[in-house]
């Protein structure tokens, strides 16, 4: 079965019961840490060595002090069922349906040089006036872009960097002039 299937049924199964049982604005900052941490430690999530028990620990001590339960009773339903290499999939599955049920705009910066606080919130401004509804942030400067920047809005994404244009204009020139070679 494709992965990314799967994993999102699990992840639309525990946002509905997370909603019904008033817990999912809590598993919300939970998941939205461990999509990464989860795809980075895999070598703990799926190593053999160690019990079931002891690998679902591991992933319930990465939520921290103070995770509701349901966050354990489903770690605990994962693995009982043999699904825990999807694990970083649910939870980003979680993340992008909780946004959707909330009406969150997640917003992805990613610059050649640090932004201030004032080119960010203009940022924030003109998606919330396309888009509406709550803004999330998450802003990073990448030097390999060479000068400006790239902006990603829910997946749809905006190339404004020199080096996108450097390459534009390269293929452009190499198209144009393989008719003259």
């Amino acid at each position: 079965m494709n992965r990314g299937l799967l994993a999102g049924r699990y992840a639309k199964a525990l946002l509905a019961y997370a909603i019904e049982v008033g817990e999912a604005d809590a598993l919300y900052p939970i998941f939205s840490k461990l999509r990464y941490a989860l795809r980075s430690s895999q070598g703990v999530v799926a190593n053999p060595t160690l019990s079931e028990q002891t690998r679902a620990e591991a992933v319930v001590a990465m939520a921290g002090e103070g995770a509701p339960a349901l966050f354990g009773r489903f770690v605990d339903l994962v693995f009982c069922h043999n699904r825990e290499s999807l694990l970083a999939d649910m939870a980003m599955a979680y993340v992008r349906l909780y946004r959707r049920y909330k009406g969150i705009t997640f917003v992805g910066v990613r610059s050649a040089v640090p932004l201030d606080e004032h080119a960010q919130q203009r940022i924030a401004e003109m998606v919330h006036r396309q888009r509406g509804g709550e803004i999330e942030m998450q802003v990073e400067v990448e030097e390999g872009l060479l000068g400006g920047f790239v902006l990603r809005v829910d997946g749809e994404v905006l190339d404004g960097s020199a080096r996108s244009a450097i390459e534009r204009i390269r293929h452009q020139f190499v198209s144009k002039n393989k008719t003259l070679v």
